[in-house]
């Protein structure tokens, strides 16, 4: 099973939360293995930095990179339980996405 890795909507209840959110850095390298609950990537705006947890057990694969400017509910990353489950879930993805 492949899960998402997004940017929190609660960033947006944040009062005053400064500029754009902008991906600082990534905690683990991509292909790495990861752990549910581990800080996994580092979201900052003018006011605040938010380390944003890995919400499952498998390996990272990024589809964002350092230094882009992201918004809330983007999708940072994914994280599956082998490179061939990524591989068929990005396949899948371009088949609905050109219908």
């Amino acid at each position: 099973m492949v899960t998402l890795v997004n940017v929190p909507r609660y960033i947006a209840l944040l009062k005053n939360y400064g500029s754009k959110p902008i991906l600082t850095k990534w905690l683990k390298n991509e292909g790495e293995g990861v752990e549910e609950g581990q800080p996994l990537v580092v979201v900052e705006t003018s006011k605040t930095a938010l380390e944003i947890a890995a919400t499952a057990t498998g390996i990272i694969f990024f589809l964002r990179q350092m230094g882009e400017k992201i918004n809330i509910g983007d999708t940072l990353g994914m994280i599956a339980n082998s490179k061939s489950e990524i591989a068929e879930f990005k396949t899948l993805l371009m088949k609905y996405q050109l219908n």
